[in-house]
């Protein structure tokens, strides 16, 4: 089943990339997204009965990383967004660059 976790994770680097100058960590941040990426693909190849849940997943996973993230005093002076930002399709999000 989904590693929740994982995909939060992704969720949580994609958005420090886009909305945090810590430039010193965005190479991390790009790893852990693109192992996410890898993973996430294998599971759907594995389990393609999953797809149906991704959208739920997909957005719970969002609203977690987003509270962590203004709930962490490094990171409540920048604005994150509400609404994601990023794209919801699984193709989309399987893409290399997904932060963009």
């Amino acid at each position: 089943m989904w590693n929740d976790r994982k995909f939060g994770q992704k969720s949580t680097h994609c958005l420090k990339l886009c909305y945090t100058d810590y430039v010193e960590d965005y190479r991390g941040w790009q790893e852990t997204i693109r192992r996410s990426q890898r993973e996430l693909e294998e599971l759907l190849r594995d389990s393609p009965g999953l797809k149906p849940y991704w959208d739920q997943v997909f957005l719970d996973c969002y609203a977690t990383a987003l509270k962590s993230l203004r709930d962490n005093p490094d990171y409540q002076s920048f604005n994150f967004p509400d609404d994601c930002p990023f794209p919801q399709e699984i193709n989309q999000i399987l893409q290399k660059k997904v932060w963009r």
